[in-house]
């Protein structure tokens, strides 16, 4: 019995398979890939054929694509081609995910901020001469405990989303590998209720400066209002209507410093 195969992918539009990282059965041998853009109409069958890889090496391993979804994967077991039960799980940007496996102090979920361009796949070879392989941005944590095809590590760049009350001033970001990053509904909506955590604390900030300036404000208008004349009571007032005006700008201007990350996770 073969393991069923774990793909971790991205679309790129809606005609770009980027494949990120494969978990592969332990077979004991040498491990090599290929992945193929299947047209609308066109069968695993027609893939049978396995040719040899740059190393001179015969491929093991055949990931089709087609409609930008994994439609077979297929095996060459000592010349015989079989294809093999995978499961697929694709990411995007700003999903949050669940990275307590990683086993970081005090942070169970992180926002994905950047997806490397690994192994493209797609019918419009235009498109794929647009994008170049790119790497992790970040300080490597955590690694994949399965065995997976090399060229494909898998690691994505997060930001850390601290079980904290108040926004940290400098959030720390990683790239960790996509297989330790849990992903779906209910992870997406507790990492936002964190970060909503935070937008209240700003809000609850703003809102207590407002007002205690404001005291201060009227606490001083009210000796000055009394020993000026009509016109300098009038430009007095406009002065302090125009300081209550920047301040609530300012206030507001401290509340969107947060993130909200607004994607909406559609596990």
């Amino acid at each position: 019995t073969v393991t069923p195969i774990q793909i971790y992918a991205q679309d790129i539009g809606t005609d770009v398979f980027n494949l990120l990282h494969v978990h592969i059965p332990s077979v004991g041998e040498s491990a090599t890939v290929d992945i193929k853009c299947m047209k609308k109409f066109d069968e695993p069958e027609n893939y049978y054929t396995f040719k040899k890889d740059v190393t001179g090496n015969t491929l093991k391993y055949k990931i089709l694509i087609q409609n930008n979804t994994v439609r077979s994967i297929l095996y060459n077991f000592r010349g015989k081609i079989r294809e093999l039960e995978s499961s697929s799980f694709k990411y995007k940007l700003d999903e949050i995910v669940n990275i307590k496996s990683l086993g970081i102090s005090d942070v169970t979920y992180a926002r994905i901020v950047s997806i490397p361009i690994q192994t493209l796949a797609s019918l419009d070879q235009d498109k794929l001469a647009q994008y170049e392989r790119t790497a992790p941005k970040y300080e490597l944590v955590g690694m994949c405990r399965s065995r997976y095809f090399e060229e494909l590590m898998g690691y994505i760049d997060l930001e850390l989303i601290p079980n904290v009350e108040e926004q940290p001033i400098n959030q720390r970001r990683i790239s960790a590998p996509i297989c330790e990053c849990k992903r779906g509904i209910e992870e997406h909506k507790k990492g936002m209720q964190i970060i909503q955590g935070w937008k209240n604390k700003i809000a609850e900030k703003c809102t207590n400066l407002v007002n205690s300036t404001k005291e201060k404000i009227q606490a001083i208008s009210t000796k000055e209002y009394e020993s000026t004349s009509t016109t300098e009571k009038s430009q007095f007032l406009e002065l302090l209507q125009k300081m209550e005006g920047e301040l609530m700008t300012l206030a507001q201007s401290e509340l969107s410093t947060v993130d909200p990350v607004i994607a909406v996770c559609d596990c």
